[in-house]
């Protein structure tokens, strides 16, 4: 069974090794990347640590350093606009949820249910 090759680009940046800074797809065609997700929780928080590599040697002598400081937490702004299209969506769904429960009443009553 053959593994997928990772993509060589992702929004125009190539994809390299975190060890050695090779092109993924230079070693093997990208059949014998890895990618590993380390799972952190510091200090009450999580922190996700991302990394690939261009073979699992490669992967294997990084996990065997230390791994590097979790990074701080980055604040996310929300725009008027993001807050508009949750309203928005908000409403949207409250709207279908209501229009059910009107179809489910008014089939009730056709049926002879509720009289």
């Amino acid at each position: 069974m053959a593994l997928a090759s990772i993509p060589v680009s992702n929004d125009d940046e190539t994809w390299t090794c975190d060890l050695c800074g090779r092109d993924i797809n230079d070693v093997d065609g990208g059949v014998g990347a890895m990618a590993i997700e380390v799972e952190r929780w510091p200090d009450g928080t999580i922190n996700f640590l991302r990394a690939t590599f261009c073979t699992r040697a490669h992967a294997a002598e990084w996990l065997t350093n230390s791994l590097p400081e979790p990074q701080p937490p980055v604040d996310v702004r929300w725009s008027i606009r993001d807050r508009l299209f949750d309203f928005g969506f908000a409403l949207l769904l409250f709207l279908i949820v209501a229009l059910a429960m009107l179809g489910v009443y008014s089939l009730m009553r056709f049926l002879g249910a509720w009289d």
